[in-house]
């Protein structure tokens, strides 16, 4: 039996005591203190059927590595099928019909005691090599396979071995439980036990776009259909008239509002044809059918995306969402109309309601208050347990400069360049990196090009930025990190160094991490005051502040003897209500 940390032990213990008396946990738990492996202990030790979410694919692999280190197995992995699919390698993956497939049936067919050889092979090979990801583990094992085989059908299924491989626990990432196109496959699992790691996240994924299309999704969507046209001799006449609206459309809201950031689109600004009934959208849907099956069969084995596929989808869920039957919204944002969901107060329902019956578990080091959880996201109260065994491990000294601010009205040069040169005399003092916290990418990037190159190392994150390479960098020196709240850079990010301590000295906070004032987050905002109180907006500003700073802070510190100065950049940190939180953190230095 393994032996588990004294902190993990608690937490499993006040689990299972209230487990019959309550339908949802709120698991708080210091970063680093093992919550894979308390996740985990619900399927090895208690025998739940267990399913668990995690954010990313970066994510999914401590499961995997925790399974075969501590109890010398595999969890079920639930993969995208697109990407490892043997016939067709596509992200539109619930087009993947598995059922006829012969690799499927190859797979259904495989004898229980050759099931466990296999399931051995996997884990001696992560247990050797140390290869943890498991796309890059499909990719080395089939890739071997396909190139030797002469007949591809009588090779097993790696999406559906991978779901095999543990009948009692599957771990998947976000969007499969987040989206509703998505959801059935787990729904079909049927689990006990639903475990969210890192569920302060929740609220960013149930807000993410469903469907979406761009400009560029447009243009090759008629190209598809002249290749369709061209290849087969069949016309495309009912997509053309389908495209040509739609990009007539598009570009209309885009000279509207194309320089308004997160723009709300009203209902009768709609494309026309979601409003003139099925007939259209009907005769589009058989064209479409017929071009999945043309692409199906001429791109087998090769990388494919069906454009038209996802024009008919974001069709199709405009039309239900004018018709009220989707409570969505449509937005544009940077050149991209997608449909979002706003009540914040139905996400609890939306996402969990489908698996009747199941518990669910929400774990974190920075979950949000009890009261936001409940006013905001919706849990039920009367059903509500939450465990809270800390937020952190370490000493931290707190220091709060009144002379700067992020707020939007004293933006400019000159406030920029306070940033920068405070940022650079902390830099001078730090024993170790400077991990500085900006509000989004645009603030970083103007805070950044007014620091002193040849006085300091620096490192700007960007949209594109590479984890693994900014690691590196701070591995071999002493930076300033300019991150964004909520970005790679602060979420989930292990900055330690090869003894184990932490690699960075101090966090600043450059200003405060509030949502930006657009269209669609007042609309947010709005529905949350009006559905309880006014005061709840201010709630769900500060709260989601709240969490991207302690999740910043968490960077800091890997061991209980390490400190970290923590900079309060922004007067309004001085507020009875940030007072009292930055006082429960650390010591402030006056």
């Amino acid at each position: 039996m393994i032996r588990l940390r004294d902190l993990q032990e608690k937490a499993l213990k006040e689990l299972m005591d209230k487990f019959d008396n309550y339908d949802i946990f709120s698991l708080q738990m210091p970063t680093g203190s093992g919550k894979t492996l308390v996740a985990l202990a619900f399927r090895y030790m208690y025998d739940y059927k267990t399913l668990v979410c995690v954010r990313t694919r970066n994510q999914l692999m401590p499961y995997i590595r925790d399974s075969v280190k501590f109890f010398n197995t595999m969890p079920g992995i639930h993969l995208n099928k697109g990407r490892v699919c043997l016939h067709l390698n596509t992200e539109d993956t619930e087009l993947i019909r598995c059922r006829s497939c012969p690799n499927y049936k190859q797979t259904a067919s495989i004898p229980p005691e050759m099931f466990k050889k296999l399931r051995t092979a996997l884990v001696r090979t992560v247990a050797r090599e140390g290869l943890t990801d498991p796309y890059l583990l499909v990719d080395r094992i089939w890739g071997k396979l396909l190139e030797k085989a002469k007949d591809i059908s009588r090779i097993i299924c790696p999406y559906h071995l991978f779901r095999l491989l543990d009948g009692k626990v599957l771990v998947c990432t976000y969007p499969f439980l987040v989206y509703p196109h998505l959801r059935y496959y787990l729904m079909n699992y049927k689990p006990e036990v639903i475990i969210v790691d890192e569920a302060h996240n929740l609220e960013d994924a149930f807000k993410t776009g469903w469907r979406s299309i761009t400009y560029e999704a447009i243009v090759r969507a008629r190209e598809e259909l002249s290749e369709y046209e061209r290849n087969t001799g069949n016309s495309a006449k009912a997509g053309y008239y389908v495209l040509s609206a739609v990009q007539s459309w598009f570009e209309l809201i885009n000279r509207r509002y194309g320089g308004i950031e997160e723009k709300v689109i009203e209902p009768s600004e709609y494309v026309d044809l979601v409003k003139e009934g099925d007939t259209v959208l009907g005769e589009y849907a058989s064209l479409v059918s017929s071009i999945i099956r043309y692409k199906k069969e001429r791109y087998r084995r090769k990388k494919v995306r069906f454009f038209n596929y996802r024009i008919l989808a974001f069709l199709s869920l405009l039309a239900d969402v004018y018709a009220g039957v989707e409570d969505l919204v449509l937005v544009l944002n940077k050149g991209r109309a997608e449909l979002r969901r706003y009540r914040l107060r139905r996400l609890y329902r939306q996402l969990f309601g489908p698996f009747e019956g199941a518990k669910v578990i929400m774990m974190s080091g920075t979950m949000p208050s009890v009261n936001y959880l409940t006013k905001v996201w919706g849990i039920p109260s009367e059903k509500f347990y939450v465990i809270d065994l800390g937020t952190r491990y370490g000493k931290f000294t707190c220091i709060i400069n009144p002379k700067v601010s992020s707020k939007y009205e004293y933006r400019g040069r000159e406030m920029y360049y306070k940033f920068a040169r405070s940022l650079v005399n902390i830099y001078s003092n730090a024993r170790k990196s400077v991990l500085a916290v900006a509000p989004s990418y645009e603030f970083a990037g103007e805070v950044g090009r007014l620091l002193p190159i040849g006085s300091v190392r620096l490192i700007v994150e960007v949209e594109g930025t590479r984890v693994g390479d900014v690691y590196e960098r701070v591995k071999r020196g002493k930076y300033i990190i300019i991150a964004v709240a909520g970005g790679k850079l602060t979420e989930g990010v292990e900055w330690v160094g090869d003894d184990g301590s932490s690699l960075i000295s101090d966090v600043v906070l450059l200003g405060i991490p509030f949502p930006k004032p657009t269209e669609y987050e007042e609309l947010v905002r709005e529905y949350i005051s009006s559905s309880a109180n006014p005061d709840l907006q201010f709630l769900y500003q500060k709260e989601r502040a709240w969490v991207l700073i302690r999740q910043a802070i968490g960077r800091a510190i890997r061991k209980r003897d390490e400190e970290c100065t923590v900079w309060f950049m922004d007067w309004r940190y001085r507020d009875n209500w940030w007072m009292y939180r930055i006082t429960g953190l650390g010591t402030l230095k006056r």
